[in-house]
């Protein structure tokens, strides 16, 4: 039989449970240094990576709900940037820094691409403007331009105003006419932004503006805020030394000797569409409306009555009976493609006396805190007197005969209008309804058989 042998080893458990215990000490060490660096990394990553993505996706998120509000999101990313700044500098900053790292580059990497998306934003805001905005944010939350959305319809005070001796500027200024009509909508828009309005296009040597009521501004307070916007921009360009020097330039006076800045301006109330026009090639945000073309044609007949803005009944209804008191009416027309006959009135902006006029050069037009009420009847009055208003309107009064016109008396209205010339030789408004009347009255001076209360307006 053969033999076997076996060896047992006996471990001594004792030395077993200590290396167990240094085992688990070791792993629980490993795990805790493992955590630490797993917090810390975290709230690292957190502040250096995670809350500029947040704030990108929260500036987007903005943009896409208000496209107009880049320049606010611009400001507020601004005081944001300087007051991190501010902290670092009492705190020590990040945990990159304390590892003696410059980690900056990445993290101003990071706010240049906010700025970047701002700057998308701004784009946006210049190029469509108010009226796009719904527009923009429908489509971005689509991601494409549909063009076959319906427009919206809205009531709003449409402005249009348009710059004289535009073409011979154009032919004495060459390229330099972009720096003048960019100095002249420099005031345009900001007098139209300052009251409540927005510029909706730039067109050449013209601008289409809107003013739209909005939360709790009533339509009144936003009537005259129109009117007033005018108003400043007239007066705005006059205490311009910027185009002062433009209108002084050789060449310009030499072409037109006596040359001013002068724009016509018209102001119309009534409904629009508005939406998205064009196709996926160019598209523009704007509104379509025979009440846009009323304000274009009020602006082109200022022409015609040697005034520098004209106002629609419509608009003149909205406003309170005071500056209504201060408006002046100078016809009651129809225009091409209407038979209904529209009022037109006008505000008599005083000139500055640099211009002859009679307000101060520094009168503080601008000044915001001045309310509308105080603006028209204490700093910007009417520079044609209550009196020679009051005797206009009693001309006015005989020439149109009430509301049909069959109380017109047009022998009265030339004799009144007449003395209206004597107190102003020069007034526009005036020598436009001798004209009318000169050309239409029968033989004996008095109104023709069939007057009915309002003429056709014979120029665009």
């Amino acid at each position: 039989m053969g033999s076997g042998r076996g060896l047992v080893h006996l471990g001594n458990a004792e030395a077993v449970r200590d290396e167990s215990r240094a085992n688990l000490f070791t792993v629980s060490s490993v795990l805790l240094v493992i955590w630490i660096l797993s917090i810390t990394l975290t709230s690292s990553m957190r502040k250096e990576i995670l809350g500029p993505m947040e704030r990108i996706v929260k500036i987007i998120e903005n943009l896409i709900h208000d496209p107009l509000g880049a320049q606010r999101l611009s400001k507020d990313l601004q005081t944001e940037e300087t007051e991190e700044c501010e902290k670092r500098k009492h705190s020590g900053s990040t945990m990159f820094w304390r590892l003696g790292e410059k980690p900056k580059k990445e993290e101003k990497n990071v706010y240049e691409v906010e700025k970047a998306i701002l700057r998308v934003g701004k784009l946006l805001q210049l190029g469509l403007g108010e009226a796009g905005a719904k527009i923009i944010s429908a489509n971005m939350k689509d991601g494409n331009m549909q063009m076959d959305r319906s427009g919206e319809l809205v009531h709003a005070i449409f402005g249009f105003c348009d710059i004289r001796n535009f073409t011979d500027c154009t032919e004495v200024l060459r390229a330099d006419i972009v720096k003048l009509v960019n100095g002249i909508a420099r005031h345009v828009h900001e007098c139209t932004a300052d009251n409540y309005g927005a510029a909706n296009k730039n067109i050449g040597d013209a601008f289409l503006l809107v003013w739209k009521p909005k939360g709790d501004l009533g339509i009144s307070t936003v009537a005259e805020a129109s009117l007033r916007s005018y108003v400043r921009v007239i007066l705005q360009m006059q205490m311009c030394k910027e185009l002062r020097r433009w209108e002084n330039k050789a060449a310009i006076q030499e072409r037109m000797p006596g040359f001013q800045i002068r724009l016509g301006y018209g102001l119309h109330y009534g409904w629009a569409v508005e939406g998205a026009i064009g196709s996926p090639n160019k598209i523009d945000a704007s509104y379509l409306s025979p009440h846009v073309n009323m304000a274009a044609r009020l602006e082109a007949a200022t022409k015609q009555y040697g005034t520098a803005i004209l106002l629609s009944d419509s608009i003149y209804a909205l406003m309170s009976s005071t500056i209504r008191s201060l408006c002046r009416l100078v016809d009651r027309v129809t225009v091409k493609g209407s038979i209904h006959p529209v009022s037109l009135y006008t505000y008599d902006v005083p000139d500055i006396v640099t211009r002859s006029g009679t307000l101060a050069d520094d009168t503080r037009v601008m000044d915001l805190e001045i309310s509308t009420h105080d603006f028209f009847t204490q700093l910007v009055p009417p520079c044609r007197s209550q009196s020679f208003r009051q005797l206009h309107r009693r001309g006015m009064d005989f020439y149109l005969g009430g509301y049909n016109g069959n109380k017109a008396d047009w022998h009265k209205a030339a004799m009144v209008l007449r003395k209206c010339l004597q107190l102003h030789p020069s007034d526009g408004p005036t020598e436009a309804i001798l004209n009318v009347i000169r050309a239409q009255a029968q033989e004996d001076g008095s109104a023709p058989s069939n007057w009915p209360g309002f003429r056709p307006l014979s120029e665009k």
